[in-house]
C-alpha cells in the first residue's frame, strides 16, 4: 500500500511538471526565400517576470525553467503587468546550406541568448528604446542577424522588456526575417525616411519656424507683448513636434528622451490657446471664459507631465486615456475661443482668419477629394493622407508663422512709432519747460541779485556789530579768568602770608622776653628763647619764599610764551596750580569744598618743557575738573 501511494505522488509530480512545462517543439526551416516567416505561437514558450530582475542564468536550473509556459491564442496584454517577458523556442536548419535569418522586436530592450547543443554561444542586444551605440545589428530595424549551418539546432532565449509594463504585450507571433533583404529594406526605408525629400522638407520648415520663434521672443522682448511670448512658445514647442528627424536622432540613445520631445511638442496646443486668449484679448471681453482657459490649460500640463513620475501600474493606461479625453475636451475649447472671439469686430479677426482658414479649407478639401476618388474607384485603395499631412501642416504653419508674425511685427513697428511720438511730445513739453524755467531763472537772478545786495550790507552791519561784541565777550572772560585767577592767587598768598605775620609777631614777644631774662641774668633762659626766635625767623623766610615762588610763578603765567623749552620741575608746577585752581573756584563759591591728594613721582626730576603752556593746560584741567 505505501508503494504503492508513492508510485502515485510520484506519478502526479512527473504530471504536474509536464502540465507546468511542456515539452517544447521545434520549429524547423525549410527554406528562407520570403522576406519573413512567422514562427507560430505553439512553437514557444513564454514566462512573466514582474520585477524584471530575473538572468539567463536563473532559467538555466530547476524550477524557474520548468515554469515556462504555452501561450494562450488571444492577443492581450500580459496578466501580471509584468516589466519583462522570457520567450523560448527552438530553430532546426534542414535545409543543404546555412540558413542566414534576424531576429526582430518592437519592445525597448531585446536580449537574444542563443545555445548550440547546451552552450551558449552568443548574447545579442537590441530594441527600440535600447541606446543607439550600444545595439547589435540592424540599429533601424531593431533585429539581429544569425547564420545556423546546415542540420544544426538553435535553442533561443529572448527576454523583452519594457519600462512602462502596461506597453508590453505578448504577441502570437514571432517573425524570422531574411537577413539579406532586411539590410536591403532597412537602408532603403532609412534613406526615403530621413535623409531624402521629408527629412530636408522637415528641417527646412522646423528652421523656418525657429527663426520666427527667435523673432517673436525678441519682439516680447522689446515690448512685453505677451501674446508675442506664448506665440514664440507655442513655435518652439511644435518646432519638436514637427522635426521628425531630429526626433529621431535624439532618440536613438535615449527613448525616454524622445518621449519627452513628443511630449513637449503636444504642448504647443496649450501656447496656441494662450497665445488666442492674449490676441483676442479674451481676458477682457470673457472674464469667466478665461479663468476656464488657464485652468483647463494648467489641467492638461501636469497631465501630458505626470506620466513621467507615476510608478508602472494600471494607473498609467488610466492616465493615458484620461489625457486622451482632456486632449479632445481642449480642441473644443480652442475651436469654442475662436467661434466668441470671432463675434466681435475688429481688424484681428481678419488676420487670424487669412492665418488660419486656409490651412482649415486645404484639409478638408484634401479629404474630400480622397473620398470622392474611392467613391468613384473603391476597388482602388486611396492614397494614405497621413504621409501627405507633413507637407500640409508644415506649409500652412509657416503660412500662419508668416501672417502672425507680420501683424505682430507691425504693433511692434506701430508701438515704436508711439514711442517716438511720445518721445517727441516729451521733449517738446521738456523744451518748453525749459523755455519758462529759463525766463523764471533769470528773474529769479535779478531779484536774487538785489537780495543779495541788501542781505549783504545788513551782514557787514550785522558783522560789525558781532565784532564789537566778541571783542566785548573776550575782554570780560579775561577779566573773569583774571578775576578767578586773581583769587586763586589771593587765597594761595594768603597762607604764608598768615604764617609769617604770626611768627613775625611771635616774635617779637619772644624778643621782649629776650631783654627781660637778659635783665635778669638768666642766661640759660635767654638762649633758649633765643633758639626759638631763629626758628621763628627760619620758618618766615620760607614762607616768604613761598610766597614769592608763587608771585614768580604767576607772573611767569601771564608772561608771553617764549616757546622755548627749560628744565621745570613739573611736580611743584601741578601742585601750585592744583591749589590756585582749587582757591579760585571757592572765591566764587564759598559751599564748594573737596579733599586734595597728591601722589607725585618724586624720582621724576626736571622735566624740559615750556612753563607758561603746560601751566595754562593745568590750570584748565584742575578747573574743568573741580566743575
Amino acid at each position: 500500500m505505501k508503494r504503492a501511494v508513492i508510485l502515485l505522488l510520484f506519478l502526479f509530480g512527473i504530471y504536474s511538471i509536464r502540465a507546468q512545462s511542456p515539452a517544447l517543439p521545434v520549429y524547423v526551416l525549410t527554406n528562407d526565400t520570403s522576406l519573413f516567416q512567422e514562427i507560430d505561437s505553439h512553437f514557444w514558450q513564454v514566462f512573466d517576470d514582474p520585477s524584471g530582475k530575473l538572468t539567463i542564468q536563473d532559467f538555466l536550473h530547476e524550477p524557474a525553467s520548468q515554469q515556462f509556459h504555452a501561450v494562450q491564442p488571444v492577443i492581450s496584454k500580459d496578466s501580471g503587468l509584468a516589466s519583462a517577458h522570457w520567450i523560448r523556442f527552438r530553430i532546426k536548419n534542414e535545409m543543404s546550406r546555412p540558413a542566414d535569418f534576424s531576429f526582430s522586436t518592437k519592445s525597448e530592450q531585446a536580449d537574444f541568448y542563443l545555445f548550440d547543443s547546451g552552450r551558449q554561444v552568443a548574447h545579442l542586444v537590441t530594441g527600440r528604446g535600447y541606446p543607439w551605440h550600444k545595439k547589435d545589428g540592424f540599429k533601424k530595424a531593431n533585429a539581429v542577424p544569425w547564420s545556423l549551418p546546415a542540420g544544426k539546432e538553435l535553442l533561443v532565449y529572448q527576454r523583452r522588456y519594457n519600462e512602462r509594463p502596461d506597453m508590453l504585450t505578448v504577441e502570437t507571433k514571432i517573425r524570422l526575417y531574411n537577413t539579406e533583404k532586411l539590410r536591403t529594406s532597412e537602408f532603403n526605408e532609412y534613406e526615403d525616411k530621413f535623409i531624402e525629400i521629408p527629412a530636408i522638407y522637415t528641417s527646412f520648415i522646423s528652421g523656418l519656424l525657429l527663426l520666427a520663434c527667435i523673432f517673436n521672443f525678441l519682439l516680447f522682448w522689446q515690448l512685453k507683448d505677451r501674446a508675442s511670448l506664448y506665440f514664440s512658445l507655442m513655435l518652439f514647442c511644435f518646432f519638436f513636434l514637427y522635426n521628425s528627424f531630429l526626433r529621431e536622432v535624439i532618440g536613438r540613445e535615449n527613448h525616454i528622451v524622445e518621449r519627452l520631445f513628443n511630449t513637449f511638442g503636444i504642448t504647443f496646443i496649450i501656447f496656441f490657446l494662450l497665445f488666442v486668449r492674449e490676441y483676442f484679448e479674451v481676458f477682457k471681453t470673457h472674464p469667466r471664459w478665461n479663468k476656464f482657459i488657464v485652468a483647463y490649460s494648467i489641467i492638461l500640463a501636469v497631465l501630458l507631465y505626470l506620466d513621467y513620475v507615476i510608478p508602472n501600474s494600471e494607473l498609467r493606461d488610466k492616465l493615458f486615456m484620461a489625457r486622451s479625453f482632456v486632449i479632445m475636451g481642449y480642441l473644443i475649447t480652442i475651436g469654442i475661443t475662436i467661434i466668441i472671439s470671432f463675434l466681435k469686430p475688429g481688424k484681428k479677426r481678419k488676420i487670424f482668419a487669412i492665418a488660419i482658414l486656409p490651412f482649415i479649407i486645404a484639409v478638408i478639401s484634401i479629404i474630400l477629394f480622397f473620398w470622392i476618388l474611392y467613391a468613384i474607384r473603391p476597388s482602388n485603395e486611396p492614397p494614405d493622407l497621413i504621409n501627405w499631412l507633413p507637407y500640409i501642416f508644415g506649409f500652412f504653419m509657416v503660412w500662419a508663422t508668416i501672417v502672425f508674425s507680420s501683424y505682430l511685427y507691425k504693433n511692434y513697428g506701430l508701438a515704436q512709432r508711439q514711442v517716438v511720438e511720445a518721445m517727441l511730445e516729451k521733449e517738446k513739453m521738456a523744451l518748453e519747460q525749459e523755455q519758462h524755467r529759463s525766463a523764471f531763472m533769470e528773474k529769479a537772478k535779478i531779484q536774487l541779485e538785489q537780495d543779495v545786495e541788501s542781505r549783504t550790507a545788513e551782514l557787514k552791519a550785522s558783522l560789525q556789530e558781532l565784532k564789537a561784541t566778541q571783542s566785548q565777550l573776550i575782554h570780560a572772560e579775561k577779566m573773569a579768568s583774571l578775576g578767578e585767577l586773581t583769587a586763586g592767587i589771593a587765597h594761595e598768598i594768603q597762607n604764608p602770608l598768615n604764617f609769617v605775620n604770626n611768627f613775625s609777631e611771635v616774635n617779637a614777644e619772644l624778643i621782649a622776653e629776650l631783654k627781660s631774662e637778659i635783665e635778669k641774668g638768666n642766661m640759660e633762659e635767654a638762649k633758649l628763647i633765643a633758639g626759638d626766635i631763629a626758628d621763628n625767623e627760619l620758618k618766615i623766610s620760607q614762607h616768604g619764599k613761598r610766597a614769592d615762588s608763587i608771585v614768580k610763578g604767576m607772573l611767569q603765567h601771564s608772561r608771553v610764551s617764549t616757546s622755548l623749552k627749560e628744565p621745570t620741575d613739573i611736580n611743584k608746577l601741578a601742585d601750585e596750580y592744583l591749589r590756585l585752581a582749587y582757591h579760585g573756584l571757592r572765591a566764587k563759591d564759598n559751599s564748594f569744598n573737596t579733599a586734595l591728594h597728591t601722589h607725585f613721582d618724586e624720582t621724576i626730576g626736571l622735566v624740559n618743557i615750556i612753563p607758561q603752556d603746560i601751566s595754562r593746560v593745568l590750570l584748565n584741567l584742575f578747573s574743568n575738573s573741580f566743575y
